[in-house]
């Protein structure tokens, strides 16, 4: 599937190779269109503001999926998984300029102008998301000064501005999302109730953004980072220390820590902690299993620590989210 988001100008200009003015100075709308679409995934678009569409997807059981993101005008997208893995690669002026790993629980602030980005997920897993697509002057407008760390998003001079930002969400993120993917409302009331819900998600989020100014970890060490990352699922119930990992993976400690939160938005312990958790949440709303024995399945021997870690990172508690998976699903 080919998605193409953009923002559409209302001058009739052609952008050049800086940041256009037209997109600070003027109002413009955001197109979000799909080409060559083989599976049709299920995904619902609001239109909030004619610069502020927000899209929720949710297909139950994909199949492996490609997608192809073309972005001329780029907006600025926050961008949040809920249920799903994906990895992939942005490329810019035909070459790849940067590789992504995104986990359930994961965060992104991306401005990608005249990018290609080609994604793939895992087959056989839910997908569960949510994005909202700004258009520079928009998000801009949100504040009265620009937050530390985006400032080059609106710079009038120079070359376009690269920028992508990974980090893990929290409870509080949580909540929110599954309040906009279980909206109750129509017609105006809804759009007023999202609108809200996305000023939200952009208050709760921009603070926990990682830092700027890390330095992406090289090709060789990226597959190092990715292959620590896949011990640590294969082994969620039973996983290696940090110095275990990191002499299997062949990369020292440091770098392997930072590589998870340049990768996938945490620590190697705040990512391995997200994974027993998630995988916990998906056999409470699949499975029949009991509470102690999930607890045991994704690595934790005392059923209390389970449910305290449990609630910390979605709200509630396992034996809640149980209860009202029928109708409320994280």
């Amino acid at each position: 599937m080919i998605r193409q988001i953009n923002v559409k100008h209302r001058s009739h200009k052609t952008a050049d190779t800086v940041f256009p003015e037209s997109v600070l100075t003027k109002p413009g709308n955001l197109s979000v269109r799909y080409r060559a679409c083989r599976e049709t995934p299920v995904l619902r678009d609001y239109k909030i503001k004619p610069d502020l569409p927000l899209t929720v997807s949710d297909i139950r059981q994909s199949p492996k999926l490609r997608i192809v993101y073309e972005t001329e005008n780029a907006p600025i997208t926050l961008g949040f998984n809920m249920c799903h893995r994906l990895r992939g690669t942005i490329h810019a002026g035909g070459k790849r300029v940067r590789t992504i790993e995104r986990q359930p629980g994961s965060c992104t602030l991306s401005y990608l102008p005249q990018t290609r980005c080609v994604v793939e997920t895992p087959p056989d897993e839910r997908i569960l998301g949510v994005s909202v697509h700004f258009s520079p002057q928009r998000f801009k407008d949100l504040f009265a000064q620009t937050p530390e760390g985006l400032e080059n998003i609106f710079s009038r001079t120079g070359n376009r501005p690269f920028f992508y930002r990974q980090s893990l969400f929290n409870s509080q993120t949580a909540n929110v999302l599954n309040q906009i993917t279980h909206c109750p409302y129509t017609g105006e009331i809804r759009r007023l109730f999202l609108e809200a819900k996305v000023l939200e998600l952009v208050a709760l989020n921009l603070y926990d953004m990682s830092p700027a100014g890390t330095p992406d970890p090289s090709r060789r060490e990226t597959e190092q980072i990715r292959r620590a990352y896949e011990i640590l699922v294969r082994r969620i119930d039973a996983p290696p220390t940090l110095c275990q990992l990191s002499r299997a993976a062949g990369i020292n400690r440091n770098k392997l820590n930072h590589g998870f939160k340049r990768l996938y938005g945490g620590t190697v312990f705040n990512v391995l902690r997200d994974l027993r958790l998630y995988r916990a949440r998906d056999l409470l709303l699949n499975s029949t299993k009991n509470l102690a024995d999930i607890a045991l399945s994704v690595g934790y021997s005392d059923q209390s620590g389970f449910t305290a870690a449990f609630r910390q990172r979605f709200g509630k508690t396992p034996l809640a989210i149980r209860r009202n998976s029928k109708s409320s699903i994280l």
